[in-house]
């Protein structure tokens, strides 16, 4: 399936690149990945409905990525804080990282796509492609569809933590749906992973400049 880490050289032109270029360069990296979680996913389609319990045998079998335990997070003692609609927030100088000062989920830090890649690679972490995140969901869930509909789940989010924390609107800057919904970014352009309380959701035509949080793969 490929390797979860990156060469001290593969990173340094990864944090290098400008954003297009990031992208381009996660792609080839991914590139193997790709191919054969496709070629995987085929096989248990063909066996999810006579055998699930095998589903997660197999998945076990090809290495699924493992998330960390907590949300990626970067140093904000030097950011400026802002009033928003909601709370009082702290912003980083290039107004793509955002951290929550108040309430709940004071603490919990909201990225573009772009700041998250960048911000993951300067601290030698990777985020989770789109493809390694269905290996994810599957792994707890193997009813999941690889599918970009909403599904009745709440397994994924339990088994893994993730936290109903809301986002960031990318038109108006607002934050909304804090307690109700989550959402987390893939290292794929446009692609994102949302859930609410009942159900789940692969988003592939995401606005990434929307504030989403991070959750980076185990070393």
């Amino acid at each position: 399936m490929g390797t979860n880490t990156l060469t001290w050289e593969e990173k340094q032109i990864f944090y290098e690149a400008d954003y297009n270029e990031a992208y381009n360069l996660n792609d080839e990296l991914n590139t193997r990945r790709k191919k054969n979680s496709w070629i995987i996913e085929d096989i248990l389609n063909k066996r999810r409905s006579t055998n699930p319990s095998k589903i997660i045998e197999q998945k076990e079998s090809i290495n699924v990525p493992q998330l960390e335990e907590t949300d990626f997070k970067i140093d904000s003692s030097n950011w400026k804080t802002i009033k928003t609609n909601i709370w009082k927030v702290k912003v980083n100088s290039e107004w793509d990282v955002w951290e929550y000062l108040e309430w709940e989920f004071s603490g919990e830090q909201k990225f573009t796509q772009k700041s998250a890649i960048r911000e993951t690679t300067k601290a030698w972490k990777i985020m989770p492609s789109i493809e390694q995140l269905w290996q994810i969901a599957q792994s707890i869930n193997p009813l999941i569809k690889v599918e970009y509909i909403r599904q009745n789940d709440t397994s994924i989010r339990e088994k893994l933590w993730l936290k109903l924390s809301g986002c960031r609107n990318a038109v108006n800057g607002k934050f909304y749906r804090q307690g109700v919904f989550g959402c987390y970014w893939s290292s794929s352009r446009g692609y994102n992973f949302e859930f609410d309380t009942s159900q789940v959701y692969l988003v592939n035509n995401s606005d990434s400049l929307r504030g989403l949080s991070v959750r980076c793969i185990k070393n």
